[in-house]
């Protein structure tokens, strides 16, 4: 079997979709699957890149909904020329198009060769923009990748019916939990953590609204006032950077709370080992949920103390116990949830037991493999 996975990202940017190529290939890899992959930073060079962003912003006289649709149209391209390129010398049995721009942008030539296409999106499908005519482009993608795909892998069965409401056609849909490898995770940090103070509390999240950042500052500036020793430590970039900042300057954590920004994957492990406590403070917002939560398979990975949201993928992660879920939205409860573990070392011990051996039965990464092996042979098998 030969597979070919598209994403509508670049190859080292730091979030969970990226996290996801990578353990897939790796782990489809090790099972003798000729996979191959194609990232936009494989399609655009770093001129480029600068000059399609400059031939948007003039094109769009810097109205910012012109802006984004003059770009990702213009993305959408040449990840579609350079995927092309890669079909004719590659020849896959089959495409996993990680979201539904990518989906959209190779649909044309991947259905007039005959090769079926399967799509896993972490979210775009329920993307709202205030612009209009970006939110005509989602919704041209959605309709294009919808009618072009033959299956659709799902992290839960919420994210499935989510999928189902946005009136997908009658495709297969396959119901699949991300997986971690966890030995190979946590012997995978090199060199020194990039936080070197302790005690921390620890937030691996891009700086976007739904990751609920704001929600995680207000919670420690509560948390601090009993433990002003801890330290919040925010891993990853985003456009709410600056706001954020702002933020924590009214509250007065400027010395406190650090962000860190994208921080290299071999550096990930080291920050969940010396971790105290991980958050996941997640929260629906502009239409956008945490419909899985890959930093909580790697936070358990480590048997951390997890302290997450009670909605969407993280709460499907802790069914069975393994973290102490809070309201989305909720600082005070996040706070509180919090000081309850710091006042409890055999409840923080016992938490961080449970997510151990969760993660290792629910998400264990061969099955997780063996799984998408199955589903892939399907898709190329059937006769949909």
């Amino acid at each position: 079997m030969k597979l070919l996975l598209v994403g509508y990202t670049t190859r080292n940017y730091f979030g969970g979709m990226e996290t996801y190529m990578r353990h897939l290939q790796r782990g489809l890899h090790k099972r003798g699957v000729f996979v191959e992959s194609i990232y936009l930073d494989d399609a655009v060079s770093p001129l480029r890149w600068k000059l399609i962003k400059l031939a948007a912003l003039v094109q769009s006289l810097g109205r910012r909904d012109y802006y984004r649709v003059y770009a990702v149209q213009s993305f959408m391209n040449y990840l579609a020329k350079a995927t092309k390129e890669k079909l004719e010398k590659f020849r896959p049995d089959l495409i996993h198009a990680q979201d539904i721009s990518s989906a959209a942008a190779i649909a044309p030539f991947a259905t007039a060769a005959g090769i079926p296409i399967a799509m896993t999106d972490p979210g775009g499908i329920f993307l709202k923009s205030e612009g209009k005519r970006y939110q005509a482009l989602i919704t041209r993608n959605k309709e294009t990748a919808f009618r072009s795909v033959r299956a659709i892998i799902c992290y839960t069965v919420e994210h499935m019916h989510a999928i189902l409401v946005h009136q997908a056609p009658s495709v297969r849909f396959f119901v699949v939990p991300n997986a971690i490898d966890v030995d190979h995770f946590i012997t995978s940090g090199r060199g020194e953590n990039p936080f070197p103070v302790r005690p921390y509390i620890l937030v691996v999240a891009r700086l976007l609204p739904y990751k609920g950042i704001d929600i995680a500052i207000r919670a420690f500036y509560q948390v601090i006032k009993s433990h002003p020793e801890f330290r919040l430590v925010l891993a990853g970039e985003g456009p709410l950077y600056k706001e954020l900042k702002v933020l924590t300057t009214s509250l007065r954590l400027e010395k406190s709370v650090f962000f860190l920004g994208a921080v290299p994957q071999k550096k990930l492990p080291l920050l969940y080992r010396d971790a105290e406590i991980v958050w996941v403070p997640s929260v629906a917002r502009g239409g956008t949920i945490e419909l899985f939560s890959i930093v909580s398979l790697e936070a358990m990975a480590f048997s951390k103390p997890i302290v997450v949201t009670k909605e969407g993928g993280p709460a499907e992660i802790f069914r069975e116990g393994g973290a102490i879920l809070v309201p989305p939205g909720d600082p005070d409860a996040l706070a509180e949830a919090t000081l309850e573990i710091l006042r409890n070392p055999e409840l923080a011990k016992k938490l961080g037991e449970e997510a151990g051996i969760i993660v290792r039965k629910r998400y264990n990464f061969d099955l997780w493999i063996d799984k998408m092996i199955k589903i892939y042979q399907e898709i190329i098998t059937s006769q949909l």
